[in-house]
C-alpha cells in the first residue's frame, strides 16, 4: 500500500472487524489509546503473564485487539525509553506505537519516525537480549538497530516477510555484548517517504547465557556500521579515523596508538597523494605463541580500482594460511560490513609482521579501512556474527567434502544408486550459515551447487525415465528410473529459499555471484526451472474426492517401484509432501514478490489443501503432545514416524503457520514434545521413533540437525533441552542447529 487512501482504508476495515471504534477514530498511525495502563510495571507480575523470564514491556496482547495497536503513548520524533533490568522497570509512555513512514495526513510527512532504547545497569561484557514483537505491519522493507556502548551479534537488520497483522509469527530479536553499563538502541527503517511502518504489541528484554564461549578480541578501530543505511555501509567518519601519513607505517598491537594506521592503502593520482608510490601498511604483533593459529580481519570502508591487494609475512616468521590475495571483485565504491579480509596465519616465531598492500604505482587503486579485528588465542566463539565462528565453520565444510553430490546427487554406481538425502541438508545449511554469519561464502556455494545439480538433471543429461521422458528431475538409479517428486522438491526447496531471499535483499539481488550473474537473474532461473519440474509432475496432484479440504500429491497408477503396488494412485509420504509443500511456499512467495499473484495463490491454496490432509497424520498421547504416522499406505512403513524422516514434516509445519497456510502455534507446542521426550539424562538420543520407542538396531545418536529446533519458542522448557543436546558438538550440523535455536531462523 502506498498512498493515503489505501492506508486509511486498511485502517477503517481493521476498525470495524474489531470492533475499536473508540479507539480507532483517526485511520493514521498515530492513534490514541482509549484506555490507561500502569506504565511502570513489575517483573514478578510480567513473568506471570508472559511465562518469558527477563522484563516484559508491554501488554502480552495478541495484535486481534484495537489495544495492542496503541498501548504506548509517545509521538516524539524519536523518544527514548528507559529500560532497568535490575529495577525491572520500564517507562511504556516513552515508546512510540509504531516506527517507519506513514503517508497519513497527521503522521509528519517527510519525517523519519525511530525508537530509542536506554538499557541501564547492565554489566559490560555480557551478553543480552532483546525482542521485539510486533502487532501490524505495513510494507515490506528493512528495518535496522543501530548500538552505542554495546556490539550487535545478531539480529541487525530484519525484514518481516509478512504485512498485515503478523500473529506473533515473527519476532525481531536482537543479542548484544554490553561494553558499557547504559547501552542505547535506536530502531527504524530509515524511510522518509512512502507507506512503511511496523506497530509495536511488545518487548522482551533478559539477559542470556551462551553455550559456547568467546575468544579475545582485540579490535583495532571504531566499529562503525553507519547511521540506518540500506547496506551496512560505514559513514565517512570511520574513513578518517586513522592518521598516519607515511608511506608504509607500522602499527605495533597493543603499543601503538591509531596515527600509526593509514586511513588508505594503494596508489591514488590526486595532486597530494604522491603519485608513482604504492602506500602500505604494516602491522607487529608480539608474544606470539610459535605453532598457534592467527587471524587478522580487515574491514574496508570504499574500495576505488580494480587492483589485487596481497598480504606478506616474512617465511621465518609466520606461513599464511589464507587471505594471502584479495580482490574486491565487481565491488566498487563504499563497502558493505559483510566485505571482510580474512587473513590467517601460523606463527613460526614470537614476533610476525604483516605487510598489507599492492605494487601499483599508477592509476586509482586504493582501499580505505573502516577496522581491524585480531584473534589472539586458540579460535572459539561465542556470537554466530563473530568472525571465529565463521572461520570455523567454513574450515568444516571444507573439510566436510560437500561437494561430493553436487553433480551427482546420489549414492552408489550409476544402476543402482539410491538418492543422496544429505545434499539438501548440504544446500540448506549453505542458506543458513549465509543468514548466521553475513558471509557471502556460504551463497556462492550454494549457487554452485544449484546451477551443478541443475545441470546434472536427467533431462539435461538426455537419460529417459519409465515412460521414455525427458523428465526435469533426478531419476534414482535404483528404482526402475522413477523420479519421485518428494526428492526433487527437497533439492528445489533451499533453492527457492534464495530465490526469496534474493526478491527481499537488495544486497543479495544484486551481489555478482562467481558465474557472473545477479542474485536477481540467479532466482529468476531457480523459478524458472522449478516451473519446469513442477509442470512434469501436475497431473499427480489431487484434491481428496471424499473431503475437499484435503489436497494432495500422489504415486503414479504405473509407478516402477518394488513393492509399489500398494502405493498405486496414494498420496505421497508424508514426508515427500511436506518437502513439496516447503518448496511451493518458498515458491508462492518469490510469486507474491513478481506480481504473479493468482498464481501464486493457486499454490498457496494448494499447501494450505495438504496441510490440512497432513494434520490427519497427527497421533495424540498422553498429556500435550502428539506424534506423526508415517505412511499408512505402505504396509512397510506403518506406525509412528522415525526421527529422520519426521526432521522435514517440522520444517514444513513451521514454514506453513509462518506464512498463515495452515496449523496453529499449539499444535506445533505438542509437535516440539517429540524431542524433548527422545533425550536420556545425558542427552543422547536413543530412540528411533518419535514417539520415543526403543530400536534395537539403533546406535545412540550425540548430535543431528533437526529442524525441531525451529519449535524452541512453542514449547516451555524447549530451547534448555536443545541446547543442552546440540552445544557439547562443534560439527557442521550441529553448530548451524544451534544458530536456529539462538537466532530463529
Amino acid at each position: 500500500m502506498t498512498d493515503k487512501v489505501n492506508i486509511n482504508a486498511i485502517h477503517i476495515f481493521l476498525s470495524f472487524l474489531f470492533l475499536c471504534a473508540s479507539a480507532c477514530q483517526n485511520s493514521s498511525p498515530n492513534q490514541e489509546k482509549s484506555t490507561t495502563n500502569n506504565y511502570d510495571m513489575s517483573s514478578s507480575a510480567l513473568q506471570k503473564q508472559s511465562h518469558v523470564p527477563g522484563l516484559k514491556i508491554g501488554d502480552l496482547e495478541y495484535p486481534f485487539s484495537s489495544a495492542s495497536a496503541d498501548e504506548f503513548k509517545s509521538h516524539l520524533a524519536t523518544p527514548t525509553a528507559k529500560v532497568d533490568l535490575a529495577t525491572n522497570t520500564a517507562g511504556l509512555n516513552n515508546i512510540r506505537p509504531w516506527i517507519g513512514h506513514s503517508q497519513c495526513p497527521s503522521c509528519t510527512l517527510g519525517a523519519i519516525h525511530a525508537q530509542q532504547f536506554s538499557f541501564i545497569n547492565l554489566t559490560p561484557g555480557e551478553i543480552y537480549r532483546f525482542t521485539i514483537v510486533p502487532s501490524y505491519i505495513v510494507g515490506r522493507t528493512n528495518y535496522f538497530a543501530k548500538l552505542s556502548g554495546g556490539q550487535i551479534h545478531s539480529g541487525q537488520n530484519k525484514i518481516f516477510n509478512q504485512t498485515g497483522y503478523l500473529q506473533h509469527l515473527e519476532k525481531w530479536t536482537l543479542l548484544f555484548k554490553a561494553d558499557s553499563p547504559e547501552v542505547m538502541l535506536r530502531l527504524t527503517n530509515n524511510l522518509a517517504s512512502g507507506n512503511n511502518f511496523l506497530y509495536f504489541d511488545h518487548f522482551i528484554f533478559d539477559q542470556v547465557q551462551l553455550n559456547i564461549p568467546e575468544s579475545q578480541l582485540t579490535l583495532i578501530g571504531k566499529k562503525d556500521f553507519g547511521s540506518f543505511a540500506d547496506d551496512d555501509i560505514p559513514t565517512s567518519n570511520s574513513w578518517g579515523e586513522f592518521k598516519s601519513s607515511e608511506r608504509s607505517p607500522t602499527f605495533i598491537l597493543k603499543s601503538s596508538s591509531l596515527n600509526s594506521v593509514r586511513p588508505w592503502i594503494g596508489h591514488s593520482e590526486c595532486s597530494n597523494c604522491e603519485p608513482g608510490i604504492a602506500k602500505k601498511q604494516k602491522f607487529q604483533f608480539n608474544n606470539l605463541t610459535p605453532g598457534q593459529i592467527y587471524t587478522l580481519t580487515v574491514v574496508p570502508a570504499h574500495v576505488t580500482g580494480t587492483a589485487y591487494y596481497s598480504a606478506l609475512v616474512p617465511a621465518t616468521e609466520a606461513t599464511l594460511l589464507e587471505g594471502e590475495k584479495k580482490h574486491f571483485t565487481n565491488l566498487k565504491g563504499d563497502l558493505h560490513s559483510i566485505h571482510h579480509w580474512i587473513i590467517r596465519f601460523r606463527a613460526n616465531d614470537p614476533q610476525v609482521t604483516l605487510d598489507l598492500g599492492h605494487g601499483l604505482t599508477s592509476g586509482n587503486h586504493y582501499l580505505y579501512f573502516d577496522y581491524f579485528v585480531f584473534n589472539s588465542g586458540t579460535p572459539t566463539f561465542k556470537s554466530y556474527r563473530s568472525l571465529e565462528y565463521s572461520q570455523y565453520v567454513k574450515n568444516l565444510d571444507i573439510s566436510s567434502d560437500s561437494d561430493r553430490y553436487k553433480n551427482t546427487p546420489y549414492v552408489g554406481d550409476e544402476t543402482s544408486g539410491r538418492y543422496a538425502w544429505a545434499e539438501i541438508y548440504i544446500l540448506d545449511y549453505y542458506l543458513a550459515y549465509f543468514q548466521l554469519t553475513g558471509d557471502f561464502y556460504w551463497l556462492e556455494n550454494l549457487v554452485d551447487h544449484t546451477y551443478s545439480l541443475i545441470n546434472h538433471r536427467d533431462d539435461k543429461l538426455g537419460i529417459r525415465d519409465y515412460r521414455g521422458r525427458l523428465a526435469p528431475a533426478w531419476i534414482e538409479r535404483s528404482n526402475f528410473r522413477y523420479a519421485w517428486f518428494g526428492f526433487a522438491a527437497g533439492l528445489y526447496g533451499p533453492m527457492l529459499n534464495f530465490a526469496k531471499l534474493a526478491k527481499e535483499n537488495s544486497i543479495v539481488a544484486r551481489k555478482i555471484f562467481a558465474n557472473s550473474k545477479t542474485g536477481s537473474t540467479i532466482a529468476s532461473e531457480i523459478i524458472a526451472e522449478f516451473e519446469r519440474t513442477l509442470a512434469h509432475f501436475e497431473e499427480d496432484w489431487r484434491t481428496d474426492p471424499s473431503n475437499t479440504n484435503f489436497g494432495y500429491y500422489v504415486n503414479p497408477s504405473d509407478i516402477p517401484v518394488r513393492g509399489g503396488e500398494p502405493l498405486k494412485g496414494k498420496p505421497l509420504a508424508y514426508d515427500f509432501g511436506a518437502m513439496i509443500g516447503t518448496a511451493l511456499i518458498y515458491y508462492s512467495s518469490c510469486l507474491s514478490h513478481d506480481n504473479r499473484n493468482s498464481l501464486a495463490q493457486k499454490y498457496k491454496d494448494r499447501v494450505t489443501l495438504f496441510a490440512n490432509y497432513f494434520a490427519s497424520s497427527f497421533v495424540q498421547k498422553p498429556g500435550p503432545r502428539s506424534t506423526f504416522s508415517y505412511w499408512p499406505f505402505a504396509p512397510y512403513y506403518l506406525g509412528p514416524d522415525d526421527v529422520g524422516h519426521s526432521n522435514v514434516n517440522v520444517l514444513f509445519l513451521v514454514k506453513a503457520l509462518q506464512d498463515g497456510l495452515g496449523f496453529d502455534a499449539t499444535t506445533l507446542g505438542q509437535v516440539a514434545q517429540m524431542p524433548i521426550n527422545l533425550l536420556a539424562n545425558d542427552n543422547l538420543i536413543y530412540f528411533n521413533k518419535i514417539d520415543a520407542t526403543f530400536d534395537f538396531n539403533f546406535t545412540p545418536k550425540n548430535t543431528s540437525g533437526f529442524y525441531y529446533t525451529l519449535l524452541s519458542s512453542y514449547a516451555p522448557g524447549a530451547e534448555a533441552v536443545y541446547k543442552a543436546h546440540f552445544a557439547n558438538d562443534f560439527s557442521l550440523r550441529s553448530l548451524w542447529t544451534l544458530g536456529f535455536v539462538e537466532n530463529g531462523l
